[in-house]
């Protein structure tokens, strides 16, 4: 027991643990749900291993549980003992501990745990999430919602999630015009309405492609890739 009198919960971390840890670190927070359908699939979500596992975490100090809201949507963040692990192993970027940010853009980060999870079952790829960008990626204007490594190649991901003005969008697709940063840009949108007029945008072609949010979701590999001049799949980009 500690000081306080507390049972101290013992726990031999293991691999598939510390993948979850990196998660948890690089895309700030995820859901009961998103951690069990990637770490433990097959795993029933009320009494299966995963959910077992995931108390034990807790339990042990490795990670702990933000109720935002209610306990509805509940999340959960990588803990001090948790990102210690990762310290240990070099796998923890220079990040620190975090809490939970503006419960405005709650949403848009477990999108984007959900979006990184697609790619990733595409083919083999490097993903860069956006607080690995802004610890490491220098001074500049914007910085992509991640970015995807592969065959050599940079691809820049943004997620719109919420219904801007047209300007706003404009703006930024002007920027990565003008950047030789990126060999791609894929910009996943929530909104058809906001698909339908991205596509009409007078853009290079080569460079800036668009898919919907919902799509990407249920196809997978499968979802089409659009633009002005036509579609690919998007699973063709890494396979």
């Amino acid at each position: 027991m500690d000081e306080t009198g507390e049972k101290i919960q013992c726990v031999e971390v293991t691999e598939r643990d510390i993948q979850l840890f990196r998660y948890l670190n690089e895309q700030k927070y995820m859901t009961s749900g998103q951690i069990y359908d990637l770490f433990w699939p097959e795993s029933a979500v009320r009494t299966g291993t995963g959910r077992q596992r995931l108390t034990r975490l807790v339990e042990g100090g490795y990670v702990k549980i933000h109720d935002f809201v209610s306990p509805a949507m509940r999340l959960f963040l990588l803990a001090a003992k948790g990102l210690e692990e990762l310290r240990a192993r070099s796998m923890d970027h220079g990040l620190t501990e975090m809490d939970v940010e503006i419960q405005a853009h709650v949403k848009h980060t477990l999108k984007m745990v959900e979006i990184r999870s697609a790619f990733e079952k595409m083919g083999p790829i490097k993903w860069v999430s956006e607080r690995m960008l802004r610890k490491y990626g220098g001074a500049r204007k914007h910085f992509p919602d991640a970015v995807i490594e592969y065959k050599g190649l940079k691809t820049a991901v943004e997620l719109e999630n919420s219904i801007k003005g047209k300007g706003i969008f404009l703006a930024k697709l002007d920027d990565y015009c003008k950047s030789s940063e990126f060999d791609l840009v894929i910009y996943v949108v929530s909104w058809l309405s906001v698909l339908s007029w991205l596509i009409d945008v007078d853009v290079p072609q080569d460079k800036i492609t668009y898919a919907l949010y919902d799509d990407l979701m249920k196809k997978k590999g499968d979802c089409e890739l659009k633009n002005l001049s036509g579609s690919i799949k998007a699973g063709s980009l890494f396979s």
